[in-house]
């Protein structure tokens, strides 16, 4: 499973689905061309997923879906405004508030719970966490009868722009919350305890957690910044918020600056 949140925001109308993708910046081949993304677009809005051979791109009030195997297409219509969060968990999928099934591509269910623009979404253990303009995160539980409830919210000053997670050191789960604020808070799970910020020149739209513990951060301004979290541990044991940039990398120049 991958989780990729961009796509080009120039979305043309009256083009074919796999056109309008190209013209977006996202270059989709064909099986027989075989299984490769090229990804050239610096305009990044629409919320994309990915599992197995299963495509899910956000788009204004519809969800498309696309299946790399077969070729089929499906476009999920009922979401009001941007879809701007995606994940699937047991053959159903989460587009913002709506829950749809795979079978069929039914939406079974809407979550009514935030005031404003759901913005990100993650699963962990068993549990569903919304991050929403609203300034709240919310986690979501499944019930005795089938269904889902809010279990507990958790309230930030500024909205909330992009949840991930990874575990730290001591394989305790962490939260990644990306604020309108320009800083990424740290919360330890389940207890929310607070773990750190770290800071941006603009917001950051984009978390992303890579493998050896590494997690990477990317903002408004085109900067895309790789954290190390286990050398950032080994050097300021005592300052865990204070995490140290390893790596800079200026989209817009392609120059990798290394700082320490």
């Amino acid at each position: 499973m991958s989780y990729l949140q961009t796509l080009s925001s120039s979305i043309s109308s009256g083009a074919s689905d796999v056109e309008q993708l190209k013209m977006s910046g996202l270059n989709v081949l064909t099986r027989s061309q075989g299984s490769q993304w090229n990804c050239t677009s610096s305009k990044m809005q629409q919320a994309l997923f990915s599992e197995g051979p299963w495509l899910f791109v956000g788009m204004p009030n519809v969800v498309k879906v696309w299946n790399t195997e077969s070729g089929a297409e499906y476009s999920l219509n009922g979401p009001v405004g941007q879809v701007n969060a995606l994940e699937s968990i047991n053959d159903l999928l989460f587009a913002g508030v709506e829950v749809w099934d795979h079978e069929n591509w039914q939406c079974i269910m809407t979550l009514n719970g935030h005031d404003d623009v759901v913005k990100s979404l993650r699963c962990w253990d068993k549990y569903l966490f919304f991050g929403s303009l609203d300034c709240t995160i919310k986690v979501w539980a499944s019930t005795e009868d089938g269904s889902l409830e809010v279990i507990y919210t958790h309230s930030e000053e500024h909205g909330i722009l992009a949840l991930s997670g990874m575990t730290d050191l001591d394989v305790k789960p962490i939260l990644y919350c990306s604020c309108s604020d320009k800083s990424v808070h740290l919360y330890e799970l389940p207890t929310f305890t607070d773990r750190g910020r770290l800071f941006a020149k603009q917001e950051v739209q984009t978390l992303q957690i890579g493998p050896g513990g590494l997690f990477f951060t990317g903002d408004q301004t085109g900067l895309l910044t790789v954290y190390s979290v286990y050398m950032a541990s080994r050097l300021m044991a005592e300052t865990w918020p204070r995490l140290r940039v390893q790596i800079l990398i200026r989209e817009e120049q392609g120059d990798v600056l290394d700082s320490l």
